[in-house]
């Protein structure tokens, strides 16, 4: 059984890094133990074990809630600078003293808080996750007409030329001002592939919520889509529950049991 859900912990660390794996196995196992049966082999139905339904999120006794460290955060208003993430393509590598160049495409409400000159940083990805200081050089507007979007033009050193013609980048911008938004910690984000999500508190479930982030300041990130003010949300535990739903989703461990339906007892 364990040797099944160190598999299932390694499919999870592909989606998204398991910062506390090592944790999430040792309660695994606590959970384990935690779900012995009665007597004649019948399973006890009094066990402080974490409940999964499709519908009603995760049911988490408080025993297992204390042992999973999980605690809430209520979603409310705070001051974060504003600024976003784009998707950006090297259009000229490095040549001599020539910088690298890449492309960016903005709408109009991305381009009016922007300054050329302005630092940009460039994100390469993959393991290396390397970060690169670009600057803004200058705005190409001939392809608004036809695409709705404004080109920004980027610059940025490399020396050892690693980006050639057509590599991808994220490209981070940072505006100038600052906005008051619906915000959440930034450790009940979990990032996956397919977008974010949190996990909001109702009730003894915990219900995972897709949510769509904007800038972040100081340990909090704002929301721009997806919670309310006055939402509590799992500040700390969340990976461990998306541990706990993603195992259920799987098939299910001994410590993850699907919630029965009425109709099935």
């Amino acid at each position: 059984m364990m040797d099944s859900f160190i598999k299932r912990c390694r499919a999870f660390t592909r989606v998204e890094p398991c910062l506390r794996c090592g944790i999430a196995l040792l309660v695994s196992a606590m959970l384990f133990a935690g779900c012995g049966r009665e007597d004649g082999g019948r399973k006890s139905e009094h066990q402080p074990v974490p409940l999964f339904s499709e519908k009603k999120g995760i049911l988490l006794p408080a025993e297992m809630k204390r042992l999973l460290g999980v605690e809430t955060a209520q979603v409310t208003e705070k001051a974060v600078r504003w600024h976003f993430e784009k998707p950006a393509q090297v259009y000229r590598a490095a040549n001599g003293s020539e910088p690298a160049a890449a492309v960016v495409l903005l709408n109009e409400n991305e381009t009016a808080a922007l300054r050329t000159g302005g630092s940009i940083i460039l994100n390469a990805g993959g393991d290396s996750a390397i970060e690169i200081h670009a600057a803004l050089v200058r705005f190409d507007a001939t392809a608004s007409a036809a695409l709705g979007q404004v080109e920004a033009l980027i610059e940025f050193p490399d020396a050892e030329r690693r980006w050639q013609r057509g590599d991808s980048l994220t490209a981070t911008f940072a505006g100038s001002r600052t906005n008051l938004a619906l915000a959440a910690p930034e450790s009940a984000v979990i990032r996956v592939v397919g977008g974010a999500f949190v996990y909001v508190a109702k009730g003894e479930h915990f219900v995972r919520a897709a949510v769509k982030s904007g800038a972040t300041a100081n340990g909090w990130v704002e929301i721009t889509n997806g919670l309310l003010v006055g939402d509590l949300v799992a500040a700390k535990g969340a990976g461990e529950l998306w541990m706990i739903e993603l195992s259920a989703l799987k098939g299910g461990t001994p410590c993850c049991p699907v919630e029965t339906k009425k109709s099935e007892k």
